[in-house]
């Protein structure tokens, strides 16, 4: 995984797009963490990927803009690849806070304000066993 590259894309197979972004991103922008100290969950789910947990670690608004972190855990001995974001897809996923939605944010240059994908349009998520990953988006 290019862990140089300014924030890319990602996305997973039929993982409920209206909740994925929610679950991927309050249960879903970017870089690689092997957090050496993690931060306490605000609430932790299980996802529709085998042996993956989403920590919440962060759902914070601030001037009207939500930033959502999310650490994804590999609870197994195994292993487990999978791609978070596919086709550049962001606009697929977003978070709903009462009556409002909330998108991935993108900056002039349309590009998503959060982990970034590779040249094809994928975030692709390689935890070993044990590992995490964190997400982002604004």
């Amino acid at each position: 995984m290019n862990t140089t590259a300014p924030f890319r894309k990602v996305a997973t197979r039929k993982i409920y797009r209206r909740s994925a972004l929610f679950l991927v991103a309050c249960a879903l922008a970017g870089f690689l963490s092997l957090a050496p100290r993690a931060a306490a969950a605000i609430q932790s789910q299980d996802t529709n990927i085998p042996s993956v947990v989403a920590d919440f670690v962060q759902c914070r608004s601030k001037d009207g803009v939500l930033t959502v972190k999310v650490r994804l855990r590999n609870t197994s001995d195994k292993p487990v690849d999978f791609n978070l974001i596919t086709n550049r897809n962001y606009d697929d996923f977003y978070v709903t806070a009462g009556s409002k939605k909330y998108y991935v944010l993108r900056d002039t240059e349309r590009d998503p304000l959060a982990v970034g994908a590779d040249g094809f349009g994928y975030v692709k998520v390689e935890l070993a066993a044990g590992g995490v990953f964190t997400w982002w988006a604004k």
